[in-house]
């Protein structure tokens, strides 16, 4: 008993030195139809972005159930309800609507399948692609900057986004000579679902990497907690001596017709922060940008990095 006791309390603090780190994250996205204008939910992916899921893109289905209809053998299909009498000609309209909109959408499928490829079924397809970036604590004023996005960053719209996705490239920019490792990762253009999914996956990966977020900017507005925790200057805020030598920034997008160049080296590094800085708000379906650790008493040494962020490769 007593040393399956002992496993507990190791398993517990094994897992407390594991996750207990702080971050911060902005973003925003729908994936409910063409990015931009009033379709643009604003939210994140975590319902809105909040938490890490955005996992499945569920949307509200009408299912047919049978309900019985005035207390005859007849059944209708809905939520609920029905009448006192004529239930047979109601219930046969009602096939005949559904056969005709069947016959409909399947014609249009017809048309958007054929003709060399093209068809907005080509055009409703979603990219997603994530950038990570593991930075020499020399450039710790980049956590700063971000964070000052993050309370003002306009995460209700697509422009919003991309101006938000502009400015944060342009602080990173400032020190590249300070990003030692980096990675990046494409997946090849999928239904809006799948793609949702996919961009959940990501972003909750980056999220998981801590437990305390000490700001978060999205469709809700901007949530902030306490950054700081009281250390005894020779342990961080998780009880692991303090050595802080790295800190990771990930981006994660989802867009239409975007191609993200693959990270061998600084030059490469150069292309793609290029290449995302030209995406514009009719290209962004969704954008999440996750740093950690975000407080200084939150310390990462390399190893920790290592361990905590597998994708990432010494540049």
């Amino acid at each position: 008993m007593l040393h399956r006791i002992a496993l507990l309390l190791l398993i517990v603090c094994v897992s407390t030195a594991a996750y207990a780190r702080s971050g911060g994250s902005m973003g925003g996205g729908s994936f409910r139809g063409r990015s931009g204008g009033s379709s643009f939910g604003g939210g994140s992916s975590s319902g809105s972005f909040s938490s890490p899921t955005f996992g499945g893109g569920s949307s509200t289905r009408f299912v047919p159930v049978p309900v019985p209809i005035g207390g005859s053998r007849y059944y209708g299909y809905g939520y609920g309800g029905g009448s006192s009498g004529g239930g047979g000609w109601l219930v046969l309209l009602f096939l005949v609507v559904i056969i005709v909109v069947i016959v409909i959408v399947a014609r249009r499928s017809r048309r958007s399948g054929g003709g060399g490829g093209g068809g907005e079924s080509a055009e409703d397809k979603i990219q997603t692609a994530r950038l990570q970036l593991g930075l020499q604590m020399q450039a710790w004023p980049l956590v700063d900057r971000l964070d000052a996005l993050a309370r003002s960053a306009n995460t209700s719209d697509s422009n919003g986004l991309a101006n938000m996705l502009v400015q944060s490239l342009a602080a990173i920019r400032h020190y590249l000579f300070n990003i030692e490792y980096a990675a990046a990762e494409q997946k090849s253009a999928m239904e809006p679902i799948e793609a949702e999914r996919q961009f959940g996956r990501w972003t909750g990966e980056a999220r998981l990497s801590y437990d305390r977020e000490v700001v978060r900017s999205d469709k809700f507005g901007v949530q902030e907690q306490q950054r700081e925790v009281a250390t005894d200057g020779i342990h961080d805020e998780d009880g692991q001596l303090a050595v802080a030598e790295f800190f990771v920034v990930t981006l994660v997008v989802a867009t239409r017709g975007f191609a993200l160049p693959l990270v061998h080296n600084n030059a490469d590094l150069q292309a793609v922060l290029t290449a995302l800085a030209g995406l514009t708000g009719s290209d962004l379906v969704a954008l999440e940008i996750i740093w950690s650790p975000a407080s200084k008493s939150d310390a990462m040494s390399r190893e920790d990095m290592e361990t905590t962020f597998p994708a990432l490769r010494q540049l």
